[in-house]
């Protein structure tokens, strides 16, 4: 579609790739679901200090923080396991290296 309209390029590292990568995960994640019947609702989580995750998938059994940084940044995930009873958190990231896993989360790079 950008490409019909003459638009350049998204460049990593902008604003507009960060809104493409997370919403290319979310339709993922909805695709997967979909496909796999699993009939499991999907809710977005926001503390009253504006620390957000972008999925709770289930009663919170998984929380998906998406993220097209190359530096993650675990606190939110931390606050959640703190302030909730979430089973599982995963973040997705273009981080090169696997710091987030250091902080009880797995990784997807």
């Amino acid at each position: 579609m950008r490409a019909l309209r003459g638009m350049h390029r998204i460049e990593r590292g902008t604003v507009e790739f960060g809104r493409a990568f997370e919403h290319f995960l979310i339709e993922e994640v909805r695709a997967y679901l979909s496909y796999s019947e699993k009939h499991l609702p999907l809710a977005f989580w926001r503390t009253s200090r504006g620390y957000d995750v972008d999925f709770i998938v289930g009663n919170l059994d998984l929380a998906l923080e998406f993220t097209s940084s190359r530096l993650v940044a675990t606190e939110k995930t931390k606050r959640l396991r703190a302030e909730h009873r979430v089973r599982k958190v995963m973040v997705v990231s273009l981080d090169p290296t696997s710091e987030s896993s250091r902080a009880g989360s797995s990784c997807c790079r």
